[in-house]
């Protein structure tokens, strides 16, 4: 555990002595892997490497995932590195010829040094120098979104995440993006003036394919009956921390569920920066843990019905067609705290601010309204996807490779 995660546990965020430990942490771990980078230059960049970082170091996922599938099934020798914090390869699911290496290690840093393409889903956090000859792609998690970020968000960001997210488009050789929304913010709000590949998000792609196959893989990981329903829970993160705005009374949603259909389960997936260590604690024992199932796509297409309240997981799900709503809460305090891109009334979606809302427009969801909801929405966005992204930026390596 490095020195700035021990002292969060012990000191206030905002106290001198924390920003003092955090500042001299910082100063030496840039200067620890720049020098490392630029030392490594004496080995040569080899043609054939892609190294990958998913969300600071998690599993097999995302638009990477997606990218690498397609890669593997081309005839090029490709030589894939996964980087990944705490799993090892075969909990972070990585396929047999992809190479797995620690981030954060010194041979992270030399894989980094060395390869011709990186993807990344997020800023990268490490002080790399990318040299002559390498090609940066950036594949951004978050795809089209409700909530507002980088460079938009209504109080900005902290200058040293500035920094990093301005160095880190400096970088870019390429985005890719889902739709004309998100190359807009691309453009305006990532302080970044490069290449956009409106191909559609890789990740996508499953959105398209027959559910049938993940309705049963679903069932067999949470070992749930193929007869079970299931409603899927995805709120996303709060700056603060806390957990009070995920307040749906689930004894009272699932008990009204069942009335009209008595097979219903609940899954709660949580955001990948929430912790989910008293998960049964805050949320009761009639709930299932779904935080850690390795692929979120998966988990959206294996569902029958959706809540989130401003993750960008609405958009997938309905693209899926799967029947989305939005729980709300604490929509005042958000929006003044993040600021959205779409007012609620905007969106394709119902809302709702209480459990008695949220299960009443479950329970009278009228298909027919919420697909023309779905098509207008989305043609006003101009939305790329059409599950061909994967092959589409496939080429586009393969292109940079050649």
């Amino acid at each position: 555990m490095s020195l700035v995660k021990k002292s969060k546990r012990f000191l206030n965020r905002n106290s001198s002595t924390f920003i003092i430990i955090r500042s001299v942490y910082t100063f030496f771990r840039i200067t620890y892997q720049g020098t490392l980078s630029k030392a490594f230059r004496i080995f040569p960049i080899k043609k054939n490497k892609i190294v990958i970082n998913n969300h600071h170091g998690q599993g097999y996922g995302d638009n990477a995932k997606y990218i690498v599938e397609e890669l593997l099934n081309s005839n090029v020798d490709y030589d894939i590195v996964w980087l990944l914090k705490n799993k090892n390869k075969k909990e972070a699911g990585l396929p047999k010829r992809v190479r797995v290496v620690r981030l954060g290690s010194i041979k992270n840093i030399y894989e980094m040094t060395t390869a011709r393409l990186w993807i990344e889903n997020n800023r990268m956090h490490q002080y790399l120098f990318k040299r002559k000859g390498q090609f940066y792609l950036q594949t951004w998690h978050g795809g089209l979104g409700l909530k507002k970020i980088e460079g938009d968000a209504p109080h900005g960001m902290k200058k040293r995440n500035v920094k990093f997210s301005k160095r880190d488009s400096k970088m870019t050789d390429l985005y890719i993006s889902n739709s004309k929304h998100l190359t807009n913010i691309y453009k305006r709000a990532f302080w970044y003036d490069g290449e956009v590949l409106e191909a559609g998000y890789p990740k996508n792609d499953i959105l398209f394919r027959d559910k049938q196959v993940f309705r049963y893989k679903v069932r067999k990981y949470f070992s749930l009956l193929d007869k079970h329903k299931i409603l899927l829970y995805a709120p996303t993160f709060r700056e603060n921390g806390k957990l009070s705005a995920y307040d749906i009374d689930f004894n009272a949603l699932q008990s009204a569920l069942n009335k009209q259909d008595n097979t219903w389960k609940v899954i709660i997936r949580l955001h990948p920066s929430v912790d989910d260590s008293n998960f049964q604690a805050v949320f009761g024992e009639g709930v299932i843990n779904g935080t850690h199932f390795p692929d979120m796509q998966e988990l959206v297409l294996g569902v029958d019905t959706l809540v989130t309240d401003y993750s960008s997981c609405m958009f997938d799900s309905a693209i899926a067609k799967i029947p989305t709503f939005i729980y709300a809460s604490d929509i005042s305090n958000y929006i003044d705290e993040r600021g959205f891109y779409f007012s609620l009334d905007e969106l394709p979606f119902d809302v709702a601010v209480d459990t008695k809302n949220l299960i009443k427009n479950i329970i009278h969801f009228i298909p027919n309204e919420y697909s023309i909801r779905l098509e207008q929405f989305y043609k006003k966005v101009r939305l790329y996807d059409k599950g061909d992204a994967s092959k589409i930026v496939a080429k586009r390596i393969e292109a940079v490779f050649n």
